[in-house]
C-alpha cells in the first residue's frame, strides 16, 4: 500500500494544553494504531488515583478496550513504550502486564521520564497492526471530563465509559471503485464522531439507618446489590464512614477525613480561586461528585460503567456526624431525578415483653424526612417475622404504602438474607423504583444472573442435617471476637462449598499443654493450660504444629503461622535448638525468620509490607496441594500485611530437610508458601488469603484445609484444574461436593 493512499485519522482530547503542545492522544493510519495511554485523570476535579497498581490496570484496560473498538485486540501488539518517573517501579507492575500481555510479547522499551502530572506513575504507548479479520469501523473517542456518552459515525454506534484513552480508526468505503493508489474523497471518508451526552443517568441505591448504629445495613446494601445481579445487572457498592480516618485509600471507601482532606487540598493550591470554602457547597458538592465517579467505574472485564450505585451512609440519620453526606445525597437524589435514586431506611423493632414497639422506628422515619431522605422502602429489623399489624402501623405512622415496609428476621446465616428479602418483595420494589423493566440487557446478561441466582440459593440453603466438619482455629487473639472475622468467613465459605456444617473452636494459644496431645487429640485442645513462657504464645503454637505435621491431620498456617511452621521444622526436624524469630529474640544463634530488611522500625506503617503481592510457584511444583487448589497456575495474587519472613540463608537447609518452599516473590527470594510433600494437606502461606474469600468463590487455601479434613480434596482440586465460566461481577462457577 502506498503512503498516498494512508488516511491519517486523529484528535483531541479538549484540555486547552494539547493544542498548545501539539499533539493527540492517538492516531491511525490505514492498518496501524498507535494509542497513547496515561492514567484516568478527571481534568473538573483534578482527581486521579496515586495507586501504581491502579494506574497500570486502568492504562491496560483503556488500550485493551480501545484496540477492540478498532477492530484488533493485544494480540495484535507490535511494539510497546513505557515511560515512568521511577524507573524502579516497573518490576512491581511485571505481574499486571505478564497477565496482560504475556502471551504476545511485543518489543518493548522502557524509558524514564517526567510525566506532566506529578501522580502520574505511568504512561504506555502501544502499536498494533490490525489483523486482517479486524473491522477497523470506527473512530472512538471517550473523554474523561465528561458523563458517559454515546458515539457514532462510520455506520458504528457504540457506548463507552468515561477514560482517558483516544483512538481513531480510519474505514474506506469498500463498496468504491477508486483506485488504492488515489487519495480518497472526501465523500469516502468517515465523518468526524460528535459526543452526544448520554440520556440514561447513574442509578443509585442508599441504605441509611436509624435508631441505633450496627442493626445491620451492610447486610441489607450487599443484599440489595446480589439482588439486582441476578438480573444480570452490573453492580458497585460505596460505603461512607463519618469518621476522620483516611488509612483506607481505595475510591469506594469515603470517610469524613477524607472528603475534608480533598477540600483543603485543593483549597490551598487555589482551586476554588479565593472563595470562601464552606461545607455547602463545597463539601457537599465534593461528595456528591466522590459518588457519581465510583459509580462509573468499571467492576468488571467489560470496561462498561456500572448500572447501579449501592451506597451504604454509616452511623444513624441525625448524627452531626453524618449531616453533610445526607445534605449532599439529598442533593444528589435531586440532581438525579425520578426513578434514578432509591432511599432505604433501616430502622429496629425491638420487643418488648413479647410486643413488636413501633415507635424508635416512627421516630427515625421522621428525622429521615425532616433531613430530606424520603424512604422509598422501610426494612425493619427483628428477632421474629413482623406481625402484619406492626406493618400496617409502620406504614400508615411513615406514610408509605404496606408492601413498602419489610420486615427483616434473624435468619441462621447473613447468606439467607438475600432470600429473605426477595421474599418480602425489595426486589419488586427496586425494579419499579429505578424504573429497571426499560433497562436492555443481553440474554447473556439475563443468563449469568439467572446462574448466580440458583448457584446461591444452593450454596446457602443447605440441608438441616449435613455432616459437620470441626475446624481448630489458634491464634494469640481469640479472645477478642472480631480479630480473626475474616478467617471465620473464610472458614464458613469453603464449609458451604464442601457441603459442610462448620464448627469451629478458637483455642488460645497460650493455653495449650503438651501432655494433652497424647490423652484427647480428638477435642482439639479446647481445655488446655497454660505453658507460655517470656516469648508470649509461640511455643503453644509450635506444639500445635508439631502435633498436626506428627498426626497427619491438615494444616493451615496464616502469615505467623506459617513461621511458626518453619520454626518448629527447624527446631524438631533439622535439629536447630532454639531456631526462632528474630522478634522474639534479636541475638538468638538459629534465627530463621528475620526482620525484612526494606523494612522502617522509625516510620509509622513503615514496618509493613502491605497489599496486593505476587507469588511464583517455582518450576517442579506440579505436585503441590495448594497450586492445584489455584488451578495449577503459575503465578497467584494475595494481600499480605506482614513485618518479618523466613531467613533467605536457611532456604535451602529447609528444603534438604523436606519442608518444600513451593512458591517465592517476584524478585525469587522472598518465600511465600511452604508445603509438605507426604501430608495429606500441610501449608503455610505468608499472605492473608482470607482477604479475598468470597461465598461463590471460596479462598483456595482455606478451602484446601476443610476439603482435606472432610476427605473430598482430590474431587475439589481436580475441579479447580477445569475450565470455569465466569457470572455477572466476576462471580465464578462452583462445584459442590
Amino acid at each position: 500500500m502506498s503512503h498516498q493512499n494512508i488516511t491519517r485519522k486523529n484528535i483531541s482530547t479538549g484540555p486547552e494544553f494539547e493544542p498548545l503542545f501539539c499533539y493527540c492522544r492517538a492516531v491511525v493510519t490505514g492498518e496501524w494504531p498507535l494509542a497513547h495511554s496515561i492514567a484516568w485523570y478527571n481534568y473538573k476535579t483534578g482527581t486521579m488515583s496515586e495507586d501504581l497498581l491502579e494506574q497500570t490496570e486502568q492504562v491496560i484496560r483503556n488500550i485493551t478496550i480501545a484496540l477492540e473498538k478498532a477492530g484488533a485486540s493485544t494480540k495484535d501488539l507490535v511494539r510497546v513504550k513505557y515511560i515512568l518517573p521511577d524507573r524502579e517501579d516497573l518490576p512491581k507492575t511485571w505481574p499486571i502486564l505478564r497477565r496482560s500481555l504475556g502471551d504476545v510479547r511485543p518489543a518493548a522499551t522502557m524509558i524514564q521520564a517526567g510525566l506532566m502530572e506529578q501522580r502520574m506513575k505511568i504512561e504506555i504507548e502501544a502499536t498494533a497492526r490490525i489483523g486482517s479479520g479486524g473491522d477497523a469501523s470506527a473512530w472512538w473517542d471517550t473523554t474523561n471530563d465528561v458523563d458517559e456518552g454515546i458515539f457514532t459515525g462510520g455506520g458504528v454506534e457504540a457506548t463507552c465509559p468515561a477514560s482517558c484513552m483516544r483512538l481513531q480508526a480510519a474505514k474506506l468505503n469498500a463498496e468504491s471503485g477508486e483506485s488504492q493508489d488515489q487519495e480518497p474523497s472526501p465523500r469516502q471518508r468517515p465523518p468526524i464522531l460528535r459526543y452526544q451526552p448520554s440520556t440514561v443517568k447513574m442509578k443509585v441505591v442508599l441504605v441509611s439507618g436509624g435508631v441505633i448504629s450496627g442493626v445491620g445495613k451492610g447486610i441489607i446494601a450487599s443484599s440489595a446489590g446480589l439482588l439486582l445481579k441476578t438480573m444480570g445487572l452490573r453492580v458497585t457498592a460505596l460505603k461512607i464512614g463519618n469518621y476522620l480516618g483516611i488509612q483506607l485509600s481505595r475510591e469506594s471507601n469515603i470517610t469524613t477525613g477524607k472528603i475534608y482532606k480533598l477540600v483543603i487540598d485543593k483549597e490551598r493550591r487555589g482551586d476554588y480561586l479565593g472563595k470562601t470554602v464552606q461545607v455547602v457547597p463545597h463539601v457537599t458538592n465534593e461528595i456528591a461528585a466522590w459518588v457519581e465517579r465510583v459509580a462509573k467505574i468499571p467492576v468488571d472485564d467489560s470496561g462498561e460503567a456500572p448500572d447501579v450505585c449501592i451506597v451504604e451512609l454509616g452511623g444513624t440519620v441525625g448524627d452531626i456526624e453524618s449531616m453533610p453526606f445526607v445534605e449532599a445525597l439529598v442533593q444528589l437524589r435531586h440532581r438525579l431525578g425520578k426513578n434514578n435514586f432509591v432511599s432505604i431506611g433501616v430502622s429496629y423493632v425491638p420487643i418488648i415483653n413479647g410486643e413488636e414497639k413501633t415507635k424508635p422506628t416512627q421516630h427515625a422515619i421522621r428525622q429521615m424526612r425532616s433531613a430530606g431522605l424520603i424512604p422509598d422502602a422501610i426494612a425493619c429489623r427483628c428477632e421474629r417475622s413482623l406481625d402484619e399489624a406492626t406493618i400496617q402501623k409502620v406504614a400508615r405512622s411513615c406514610q408509605v404504602e404496606d408492601e413498602q415496609v419489610i420486615g427483616v428476621r434473624n435468619m441462621d446465616t447473613i447468606y439467607q438474607v438475600p432470600l429473605l428479602l426477595q421474599e418480602e418483595g425489595l426486589l419488586s420494589l427496586l425494579q419499579k423504583g429505578l424504573a429497571l423493566e426499560q433497562t436492555v440487557l443481553s440474554p447473556e446478561r439475563v443468563q449469568k444472573g439467572q446462574i448466580l441466582w440458583d448457584l446461591w440459593k444452593k450454596t446457602v440453603v443447605p440441608d438441616r442435617h449435613l455432616p459437620t466438619v470441626t475446624i481448630a482455629l489458634v491464634g494469640k487473639y481469640v479472645s477478642l471476637d472480631d480479630a480473626y472475622l475474616s478467617v471465620h468467613k473464610a472458614l464458613e465459605h469453603s464449609a458451604m462449598r464442601c457441603k459442610r456444617k462448620l464448627n469451629l473452636i478458637s483455642i488460645d494459644s497460650e493455653h495449650l499443654e503438651h501432655d494433652m496431645q497424647q490423652k484427647d487429640p480428638h477435642k482439639y485442645h479446647n481445655a488446655w493450660k497454660a505453658v507460655c513462657d517470656a516469648e508470649g504464645s509461640i511455643p503453644g503454637m509450635i506444639e500445635v504444629t508439631k502435633w498436626a505435621r506428627e498426626r497427619k491431620i491438615p494444616f493451615l498456617g496464616i502469615c505467623l503461622g506459617m513461621q511458626v511452621a518453619v520454626m518448629e521444622y527447624a527446631r524438631n526436624k533439622m535439629a536447630l535448638e532454639g531456631a526462632t524469630s528474630e522478634e522474639m529474640s534479636a541475638q538468638a544463634e538459629h534465627r530463621v525468620i528475620v526482620f525484612m530488611p526494606e523494612g522502617s522500625k522509625e516510620v509509622m506503617g513503615g514496618t509493613m509490607r502491605l497489599g496486593t503481592r505476587t507469588s511464583h510457584f517455582k518450576p517442579g511444583t506440579e505436585w503441590s496441594k495448594l497450586r492445584a487448589m489455584y488451578g495449577g497456575v503459575d503465578v497467584v495474587e494475595e494481600r499480605h500485611r506482614h513485618r518479618y519472613e523466613v531467613n533467605p540463608d536457611y532456604i535451602d537447609k529447609i528444603e534438604n530437610a523436606g519442608l518444600h518452599v513451593t512458591s517465592l516473590d517476584d524478585q525469587g527470594v522472598r518465600v511465600e508458601t511452604i508445603e509438605l510433600k507426604d501430608h495429606p494437606f500441610f501449608v503455610g502461606v505468608q499472605a492473608h488469603p482470607e482477604y479475598k474469600s468470597k461465598v461463590l468463590d471460596a479462598s483456595p487455601p482455606f478451602l484446601g484445609l476443610v476439603a482435606a479434613s472432610v476427605g473430598c480434596l482430590d474431587e475439589v482440586m481436580e475441579a479447580a484444574h477445569q475450565k470455569r465460566e465466569g457470572l455477572a461481577n466476576g462471580t465464578i462457577d462452583a462445584t459442590h461436593f
